[in-house]
Order: C-alpha cells, then sequence, then structure tokens
C-alpha cells in the first residue's frame, strides 16, 4: 500500500470520528465513502464495523449515569430475540 492509501485511511477515520463526535452517528456513513475508495469491500466493511462499535461505546461511560435502566430492559431483550434470528436470516439469504 502507497502513502496515499494511508493517508486516504487516515483521513476516513478522522472524518468518521468527526461525524460520530458531532451527530453521535455516522462513522460508517462517512468512513465507507472514502475508504472504498482504497480498500476491497470485504476489508473495509469490518473495519467501518469495529471503529463504529468503538466510537459508540467510547461514548457509554459518560453517558451511564443517566441511563434508567428499567427503560432498556424491553430493548435488551428484543435485541437478545432479534439478533439470532437475524444472523439466521442472514446466512440463509441469497447473496
Amino acid at each position: 500500500m502507497g502513502m496515499l492509501t494511508y493517508v486516504l485511511l487516515l483521513f476516513g477515520a478522522l472524518a468518521g470520528g468527526f461525524v460520530s463526535g458531532l451527530a453521535g452517528f455516522g462513522t460508517a456513513l462517512m468512513a465507507l465513502g472514502i475508504w472504498l475508495y482504497v480498500l476491497p469491500p470485504s476489508l473495509a466493511v469490518p473495519l467501518v464495523l469495529i471503529c463504529s462499535v468503538i466510537a459508540q461505546t467510547s461514548t457509554l461511560p459518560s453517558m451511564w449515569k443517566s441511563f434508567d435502566l428499567s427503560l432498556v430492559w424491553p430493548f435488551l431483550i428484543g435485541g437478545l430475540l432479534g439478533v439470532p434470528l437475524g444472523t439466521m436470516m442472514v446466512a440463509s439469504a441469497d447473496p
């Protein structure tokens, strides 16, 4: 990989981080638009997912005290049921 590739990767990461910090989401929207110019989709997609999870996880400690756990349970239950179901559906989908 050349120097331009590394510069675009860094620029995409910084742009994704900026948008995520500004809006609270959008790391993947911003970073993928740049990273797909220099990386194959099979590498760019997992990389942007990892970056998105890290960006959102880094905001969790500052917001943890404001969570009302009694309101979170329905979303947790829905996620625990929906993620395995969605994973099975994606595994059986015809690409």
